[in-house]
């Protein structure tokens, strides 16, 4: 057949037309888990440096500053409060603790020993995504025995703790990760699942990138100088694309945690003679444990993680050298004392942490996306100020865009509006049909926040 610059440009056009399938492939193979990660720290905040000034434009005030480089993935919202609070009775500590994440009083009235009536919002979701994991939930600890910050609940009166050693997740992570993550699958692992059509078909791309390539040089040499323009703008795309299938992290959610690219074993960088009782390396935990959480995601381990620094009475921040002194519980209480800017500081170790975390969810790459692009992050503190025991305008940063769902770089001011409605809000982030959360009452329950 004698080869036509008409039957060179249908081939061509052949060629183009394939970019869009695969590139809308891509996307349909691709698509990532969406994931809630809740990290908790103690005794509240210095409101007064904490809370964003001005209207919906986000600006990061001196103890949230340390998030700039992700404040376009940010949404900081003022003026939510724990109301629970007031229908239970018992010390400044107990009943704020107990309810900050399941907004509901004790499970025995009156008795602020006991544990809350209600199941904490992540273990509600956790239980409700029956997301197809080794693991419903992670629950990661930074400090010693929760104590009077017991948050979370997986049941009305049940308990869940966690752990607050990063070696000994670290080992049963690794039991549980995929063969990516291993030199070698322990003998236990379950066979993996049988692959999916979306994996086949994503198996396939690089030979259909190839076949575009191919034909694209194939018509080049027999066409003008318009035409080769053409056909170089769509070469570019090809190898733009390939350049991108070839770096992605695209999860594979097979049953037991397939993992993605990016799940690989990470080391916590604990030094000889670290211990994770020790208060003066609770900067080492923090770090580990974060490594920790961000490994089980990228594994598919679990899609639901929280990370509670617990030791609110008696952190030390002595990494921090700032010379602070006493009983950090007292120091919150007699605000600061003669060293404001030392607490100030102290409180802004806990932003970097958090930052810390976002950064690594966000180096994760999973195609259109970053991890954290695909998850909602939600920081909070059981005070807004911890010095008179307030569970007012409690500080809520939640970050992460949720696959799309959720607009980000902003502030959001919600006075009045009680921490139940955020977490109804959260559950029909997560396609849920809740209209309200926690405690029964009216009062508490107004629907959920307009995050837009």
């Amino acid at each position: 057949m004698r080869l036509t610059r008409r039957t060179l440009l249908k081939g061509a056009t052949g060629a183009a037309m394939a970019l869009p399938f695969l590139e809308a492939t891509a996307r349909a193979a691709g698509t990532a888990p969406l994931r809630l990660v809740i990290m908790t720290h103690g005794q509240g905040t210095m409101l007064e440096r904490w809370t964003p000034s001005g209207g919906a434009e986000l600006t990061l005030p001196q103890l949230l500053a340390p998030l700039a480089a992700l404040k376009h993935k940010l949404n900081v919202c003022s003026g939510i409060s724990n109301n629970v609070r007031k229908t239970m009775t018992g010390n400044g500590h107990n009943p704020a603790g107990r309810s900050l994440l399941s907004a509901h009083g004790f499970a025995v009235p009156g008795n602020e020993k006991s544990a809350s009536a209600g199941p904490s919002i992540d273990q509600v979701l956790a239980q409700r995504l029956k997301s197809p994991t080794a693991l419903p939930s992670l629950e990661l600890r930074v400090g010693g025995t929760v104590g009077e910050n017991q948050m979370l609940f997986s049941a009305p009166g049940v308990p869940v703790t966690g752990s607050h050693d990063p070696q000994a997740v670290w080992s049963k992570l690794m039991g549980l990760a995929p063969a990516a993550a291993t030199a070698a699958a322990p003998a236990s692992m379950p066979a993996p699942a049988p692959p999916t059509a979306a994996e086949r078909l994503r198996a396939k791309r690089p030979q259909m990138l190839d076949l575009v390539k191919a034909r694209l040089n194939e018509v080049r040499a027999h066409v003008g100088v318009e035409d080769r323009q053409r056909l170089d703008a769509h070469a570019a795309r090809v190898a733009e694309m390939e350049a991108t299938l070839s770096s992605t992290s695209l999860p594979r959610p097979n049953g037991g945690g397939g993992g993605s690219l990016m799940c690989t074993k990470p080391a916590l960088g604990l030094p000889a003679g670290y211990t994770p009782a020790n208060v003066q390396m609770e900067n080492l935990t923090a770090s580990a444990q974060i490594k920790n959480l961000v490994m089980a995601l990228s594994c598919d381990t679990t899609r639901v993680a929280t990370l509670q620094f617990s030791n609110y009475h008696a952190p030390t921040f002595d990494w921090l050298n700032l010379g602070l002194t006493g009983n950090w519980h007292d120091r919150v209480h007699n605000g600061g004392g003669n060293n404001k800017e030392g607490m100030a500081q102290a409180f802004t170790w806990y932003t970097h942490m958090f930052n810390e975390l976002l950064v690594q969810m966000d180096q994760v790459n999973e195609g259109d996306g970053t991890m954290l692009d695909n998850s909602l992050v939600l920081w909070i503190s059981e005070f807004g100020n911890g010095g008179v025991h307030s569970t007012a305008n409690l500080p809520v940063v939640l970050a992460g865009g949720l696959g799309g769902k959720l607009k980000t770089g902003r502030h959001l001011a919600f006075a009045g509006r009680s921490h139940n409605d955020l977490y109804t809000t959260i559950l029909n982030l997560f396609d849920q049909p809740d209209t309200s959360f926690g405690h029964p009452s009216a009062e508490f329950n107004k629907g959920p926040l307009a995050l837009g």
